[in-house]
């Protein structure tokens, strides 16, 4: 009976197991079914969202396509079926971009998860673009190779970024020759250094300014980066043979810019056709005040915007008005430079006609004041003075002597000892050639000097007795010179005493009435360096 009993116990635990179980694997079952039902939806959300995102995205086992979504027709011209089972590298430009492609991203994704890196492609319809491409495992390894890639064209982002690289490198082109235009005053030297800074600066690949006359004549040019190629193009502008496109510049204000695409008729005799093939060329005139100086022309890159272009342009424009102005500025100082010489040049003939007055008057010093001045140039060059110092000097030592104009000739000419009253007569000298000399515009100070030559340094010169440095440098340059030269001389109450007497007299009155190195200079030139009186 207990026996009996105990199987029946048995039984119905068995039982009651064998339903938990059963009810186990049903519950199990249904959990089953809701995560199927839960993944099924989980992959069509997938899906969902892989053909929501606005940018080309592939699957890949082995390099070979096994998902993409709509956007692959977007970006790259493809339909989505067309590309599954196909290799990414219809993708590419190149075999070669193909397998470097791969080799960078596999190296990497051994290590990591995901990587990303920008780089050029190639649509279906043989279009180049540029792409981020973003690159992630789907595994934990790579063994299948099994990765999801993300393609982003970007394409006008870059272009957009290279007109905004481009503009800037031009505004500082611009900048560092606006430096030049303020610092260089040669032509020539102003035009080459334009040229270099758009080259160097700019991003332009050539450049080159071209000046001419009136009649078109060519003047000046210059040129960086156009190579060989513009040597005969030079030597065409020589002979007035001007290209199309530069005939067109000339004619019309404003800036032109052509992309030479095809070599028409118009261009097929220029030198320069082959190198400007496929490239953008801009060229203007360089205009001021309504005189056209020549030309400026550069090697620009192609493919940017109707924008980028107007404020290229608009740029040019506003670089060729700056480079004309300083043309005409220096044209300006050109023919200031030339006024001026001019004058001077008058003004040197003016001082020589009046030394002749002098020379034609008292026959006994003809010579004497050429013979002064060329022996305190000299003296002047010794010790060192400045080009106009030296200039002065030589200009007051030719008329010197000017006011003894004013002296009776008879008394220039007295062979015996003159009175104190001709004396004094004759150091009135220095006062009228003061006078006379104080109303010539000269841009030297002649008039001075003039007045101070028979100054000395100890305060016993006349007329106004001054002392060591109150006499002008010049003045003591010439006073000297006069001393030497007037020792050295035929005089009408005395013959000639020697040059030996000369340089014993200011070298035993070094430092009393002459300046030591005015003395030391001229003891120099005479025992050292052979000088001798012309």
């Amino acid at each position: 009976m207990k026996q009996e009993d105990k199987t029946k116990e048995q039984l119905i635990n068995e039982l009651v197991k064998s339903h938990q179980r059963i009810t186990e694997l049903g519950t199990s079952l249904i959990q089953s079914k809701q995560e199927e039902e839960r993944l099924r939806k989980s992959e069509g959300l997938m899906a969902s969202i892989l053909e929501a995102i606005p940018y080309a995205v592939i699957s890949l086992r082995e390099r070979r396509i096994i998902f993409a979504n709509k956007n692959v027709e977007a970006i790259f011209g493809w339909k989505p079926e067309e590309l599954i089972g196909k290799s990414t590298k219809v993708l590419y430009r190149s075999e070669e971009e193909y397998e470097e492609i791969g080799r960078r991203f596999y190296s990497v994704l051994e290590k990591q998860q995901t990587y990303q890196e920008e780089f050029p492609c190639r649509r279906k319809d043989g279009k180049d673009i540029v792409c981020k491409v973003s690159i992630s495992r789907i595994d934990k390894s790579l063994k299948e190779k099994k990765i999801i890639v993300v393609y982003e064209d970007i394409t006008e982002y870059k272009r957009a970024e290279e007109e905004k690289k481009h503009l800037n490198l031009a505004l500082q082109a611009v900048r560092h020759f606006n430096q030049v235009i303020i610092r260089e005053k040669d032509r020539i030297r102003l035009l080459q250094g334009v040229c270099d800074e758009l080259i160097r600066v700019g991003n332009y690949s050539a450049a080159c300014i071209s000046l001419f006359d009136e009649s078109r004549r060519l003047v000046a040019i210059a040129e960086a980066g156009m190579g060989k190629e513009f040597l005969p193009m030079a030597e065409s502008l020589k002979y007035n043979e001007l290209p199309y496109c530069t005939q067109r510049a000339l004619e019309r204000p404003g800036v032109l810019m052509l992309v030479i695409k095809e070599l028409s008729s118009t261009c097929a005799d220029c030198p320069l056709a082959k190198k400007c093939h496929g490239k953008r060329l801009i060229i203007t005139r360089l205009e001021y005040d309504g005189k056209v100086y020549g030309l400026l022309a550069v090697f620009a890159p192609t493919g940017f915007t109707t924008a980028t272009k107007e404020t290229e342009s608009a740029l040019f424009g506003e670089v060729a008005e700056d480079i004309a102005f300083a043309l005409h500025d220096i044209e300006l100082k050109e023919e200031h430079k030339r006024g001026l010489e001019k004058l001077q040049k008058t003004l040197e003939d003016t001082v020589h006609i009046l030394a002749l007055v002098v020379e034609m008057r008292d026959p006994y010093t003809a010579g004497h004041q050429r013979r002064v001045a060329y022996l305190a140039r000299a003296i002047a060059k010794e010790i060192g003075l400045s080009n106009k110092q030296i200039k002065t000097i030589y200009m007051a030592g030719i008329v010197h002597d000017i006011g003894k104009i004013s002296v009776p000739g008879e008394i220039l000419s007295k062979p015996s000892k003159l009175s104190k009253a001709e004396i004094d007569l004759i150091k009135g000298h220095v006062q009228v050639g003061y006078d006379i000399l104080k109303e010539i515009k000269f841009p030297w100070p002649i008039a001075q000097i003039v007045f101070q030559h028979h100054e000395r340094m100890d305060g016993s010169g006349y007329p106004q007795g001054l002392m060591n440095e109150k006499i002008l440098l010049e003045a003591r340059v010439l006073g000297l010179a006069d001393v030497v030269e007037a020792m050295t001389s035929h005089r009408p109450y005395r013959p000639a005493l020697g040059i030996e007497k000369a340089l014993e007299e200011i070298s035993k009155n070094r430092g009393i009435l002459y300046d030591p190195r005015v003395v030391d200079a001229c003891l120099r030139l005479f025992t050292e360096k052979g000088f001798k009186f012309e």
